[in-house]
């Protein structure tokens, strides 16, 4: 069986401040995840939520204060492991001199790439930087630089890619190229984790979605799930937990907040009165329910809520 590319067991990470601080500041609390070769999966989460600190506990940089992460089944401080890792930062550092084209020759120098040109050329063109690479990184646009910054992390191939509000600073145009490379680098194999605050271009461009809040998993959903027509069931009251578990295991593609079952993908009233016999069933008690529309932004925000 193929290990995760990248898998978090009840990672926890603690910063502590010292004595002039104003206490330990807690970034993330017992998250677990895992991402397979060939998956994408998508993280959003308000400022504060500790979405790069996980990123940075995935790419090895910041250790867990508990917990365990492993690439391929190897510690993420492994230096074989950690050649496999691609990491794009929401700010790029380039030398302000270098033209792009230079910035992109020393990374294959640096990735120990002889014969780069065919990767480089494929990149160049997926990304539109063709006619930027005689310019120097102090003349371009924050949204150009990005692009280079993507290209260059891509040019080694990369196992593990992880992109930190990669998204940002595109343009639409721009948005459109880095998921379909994003998506290309996937269907060769690659493992690849986006944080955004674009909903909208997160749920097109992963295939798992997470929320997290105040440094936990809050929410996890396929992003398929996020782009169809939802509908939601509204309990007249509170069901325990283990009559959850039974709601759940009626539709393992629902979740639950406060008096709401939320229930993707039901395309007819025929499928809601199917499942609403289901619920009366389990719970032993009518239930109200209406058709809602439902969003990314819905889901992140209740996600938010459920979290105070």
């Amino acid at each position: 069986m193929t290990a995760p590319e990248v898998a978090l067991d009840a990672v926890s990470v603690v910063y502590h401040q010292g004595r002039r601080g104003t206490g330990d500041l807690t970034a993330l609390r017992g998250v677990s995840l895992s991402v397979m070769p060939g998956e994408i999966l998508g993280l959003a989460g308000p400022n504060g939520a500790g979405k790069t600190t996980l990123l940075e506990v995935a790419v090895g940089a910041v250790q867990p204060s508990l917990g365990v992460v492993a690439w391929r089944g190897e510690p993420c401080l492994a230096g074989s492991a950690r050649r496999r890792v691609g990491f794009c930062p929401d700010v790029p550092m380039f030398p302000q001199r270098l033209t792009a084209a230079e910035v992109l020759a020393f990374y294959a120098e640096s990735n120990d790439q002889r014969d780069y040109r065919a990767r480089m050329k494929y990149l160049v063109e997926a990304l539109d930087l063709g006619h930027v690479l005689e310019k120097k990184v102090e003349t371009m646009s924050r949204g150009t630089l990005q692009r280079v910054n993507v290209a260059a992390v891509l040019l080694g191939q990369p196992a593990l890619i992880i992109c930190d509000e990669t998204f940002a600073p595109l343009d639409p145009v721009a948005q459109r190229q880095l998921k379909d490379v994003l998506r290309a680098e996937a269907q060769r194999g690659a493992a690849v984790i986006v944080s955004s605050h674009h909903l909208d271009q997160l749920v097109r461009t992963a295939e798992d979605v997470i929320i997290l809040a105040d440094g936990r998993v809050r929410r996890h959903a396929r992003a398929v799930l996020l782009r169809s027509r939802d509908v939601a069931f509204s309990l007249r009251a509170r069901v325990d937990g283990a009559t959850l578990e039974r709601l759940l295991q009626l539709r393992p593609d629902a979740w639950v907040t406060d008096e709401k079952v939320w229930v993707p993908s039901l395309e007819s009233d025929g499928d809601g009165r199917k499942w609403l016999e289901s619920l009366a069933t389990v719970t032993g008690t009518a239930v109200e329910w209406s058709v809602c529309a439902f969003s990314p932004e819905g889901f992140f925000l209740d996600a938010i809520r459920s979290s105070r």
